[in-house]
């Protein structure tokens, strides 16, 4: 209902918007013509200068601060998503490496990935972090790996690309997570059964 009522009202602004311009530039027009043919050609072709002008002045800069603000936004989810990839990597693969973290250490990363999550992740990464988070924080200690929590981990990786500007289209289930779990299939296969 309310979003309704700020279409209908945005709607109405723009339409007494170009009302009123439509009103001014007829005015002007009646009165340029008034004038002298000479004098209301050179008004025109001054006009004219004025606005390409201006229009060649503030576009390109318009774009440009863009580009600089989409810049500084990826360079920071970048490092922010490098992180969580870095935790992700370091948890899994921890006891094959001999650098297990501990809850300390574990709980401090989360807890600094979380903080730059909120000012730099997109809504769909938030939203799949939570998923994430939920799911881990709710299982208990000790608990294997499930087909949901491979699932979730995956979905989480898949929104972190997307955000990144990656289209995913011929990515399939499974094929980021078996980048870093050697016999995912075998491991997909036994959850399955179990």
């Amino acid at each position: 209902m309310k979003n309704t009522l700020n279409i209908i009202l945005g709607l109405g602004l723009l339409g007494a918007l170009l009302y009123g311009v439509f009103k001014t530039l007829g005015w002007l027009y009646s009165h340029i013509l008034a004038v002298d043919p000479r004098i209301s050609a050179a008004l025109i072709t001054g006009l004219i200068a004025i606005i390409a002008t201006s229009l060649t002045i503030t576009i390109p800069k318009y774009l440009e601060k863009k580009m600089e603000i989409e810049e500084h936004l990826r360079e920071k989810k970048s490092e922010t998503y490098k992180e969580l990839v870095e935790l992700l990597f370091k948890v899994l693969m921890g006891s094959k490496t001999g650098n297990s973290l501990t809850e300390k250490e574990l709980i401090q990363s989360m807890s600094k990935f979380t903080e730059n999550l909120i000012l730099w992740g997109s809504e769909d990464v938030i939203k799949s972090y939570k998923s994430y988070r939920d799911y881990f924080i709710n299982r208990t200690s000790g608990q294997e790996l499930s087909l949901e929590s491979i699932q979730i981990m995956e979905n989480l990786l898949l929104s972190i690309r997307r955000d990144m500007g990656h289209k995913n289209k011929n990515l399939e289930k499974g094929d980021i997570l078996s980048l870093f779990i050697n016999d995912l299939d075998k491991v997909l296969e036994r959850l399955k059964v179990s």
